[in-house]
């Protein structure tokens, strides 16, 4: 049955012969004089364990068998979502669009190098599994793919990935990352390798001494590809001695950077007591001091004349100084702008969360 310790099973029973989702697909048919034709079928399929419903999904080509049409062109595919999956959707169309690794796999190549007395390892299965789920996506002949043996394969050696509750997609990644170079490791004994200890050579000479210790005891297709090393430098306050170490890594998290613009919206309240309503187009990585110059511009006044406040129930929760950066805003912040009339010096406060 492919179950995996702490899955979660529904089980449906049948009403006087006829399954629940088919009784309720014939009261909806019913209520809307046969429009709804064909809504139980897709409701069965989506969410149903009855021989009824996998019978539904065939023939109405659902989520279970994984069809969707015909892809435009090779690689162009979907991946069905099974409950929260979708952290694990984009990082296998991550990977998939790394064509070195993808083509060792579809290619059957990585089969000569299958490992799969690597304790290390899932003894190949994750390898074969997704080697599998790549010729679908790529060489099949539906523009939908369902990744439910995969995920299977991979709850069954990731117990934390097990069900489907959402997960971090670079965790995934690493382990999916290390499991494939496991299971397809040239090295079938790995011995005991000491690190490299460097004194004073090249980086050059120090990266090319760190990876032929390294592949002593890992040497894969995989991490030929998708290997790099991280330098570290460290400097001793006494006696000012440099130590530099290398160490391999397979991927990296990078933030995403703030490049583009952003529109925030403020309220300007004038001297007078009149209020308008402001749309302001930003850089992304601008300050408090680029939106009053900005406001300025489009109302007509001084830029000496605006300070920028945050109000929260109805009270001013704190001013921003013109250095405060505006990746600092969230969308959901009442952000106000007050006209303090001629020759007024206001200082905004410079404690975050003080006010005047």
């Amino acid at each position: 049955a492919r179950l995996c310790d702490g899955q979660h099973v529904l089980v449906e029973h049948m009403h006087s012969g006829e399954w629940p989702e088919a009784e309720q697909a014939e009261e909806i048919d019913d209520l809307f004089g046969g429009a709804g034709a064909g809504w139980g079928a897709i409701e069965t399929a989506a969410g149903s364990s009855s021989p009824a419903g996998s019978a539904a999904a065939a023939e109405e080509g659902g989520p279970l068998d994984g069809s969707g049409g015909v892809p435009e062109h090779s690689g162009k595919v979907g991946l069905s979502n099974l409950g929260n999956t979708c952290f694990m959707a984009s990082m296998l169309q991550s990977l998939a669009a790394v064509a070195p690794l993808r083509e060792y796999f579809t290619s059957g190549a990585y089969e000569r190098e299958l490992n799969a007395e690597n304790r290390d390892g899932t003894q190949g299965q994750l390898a074969r599994s997704y080697a599998a789920l790549m010729r679908q996506m790529w060489f099949g002949p539906s523009s939908v793919v369902s990744p439910r043996e995969f995920k299977l394969v991979l709850g069954r050696h990731a117990p934390q990935f097990l069900g489907y509750s959402q997960h971090d997609s670079h965790e995934l990644c690493n382990f999916v990352v290390d499991a494939l170079h496991e299971d397809v490791n040239r090295v079938r004994k790995k011995p005991y390798v000491e690190n490299f200890e460097a004194s004073g050579e090249p980086d050059g000479t120090i990266a090319k001494q760190v990876l032929q210790r390294h592949r002593q005891r890992e040497d894969s297709r995989v991490s030929d590809l998708v290997q790099g090393l991280f330098k570290s430098q460290v400097i001793c306050p006494v006696c000012e001695k440099v130590s530099i170490t290398m160490d391999p890594y397979k991927s990296i998290s990078l933030p995403l950077g703030a490049a583009g613009m952003r529109v925030v919206h403020a309220t300007l309240r004038r001297a007078d007591g009149s209020m308008r309503r402001l749309s302001l187009e930003l850089e992304r990585s601008g300050t408090i001091e680029a939106l009053l110059s900005e406001a300025a511009d489009q109302v007509g006044l001084p830029r000496g004349r605006l300070v920028a406040c945050e109000v929260f129930e109805h009270k001013v929760h704190k001013f921003f100084t013109p250095s405060h950066e505006l990746e600092r805003l969230y969308n959901g912040d009442f952000i106000f702008l007050y006209d303090v009339g001629e020759g007024v010096d206001f200082c905004a406060p410079s404690a975050a969360g003080d006010a005047p």
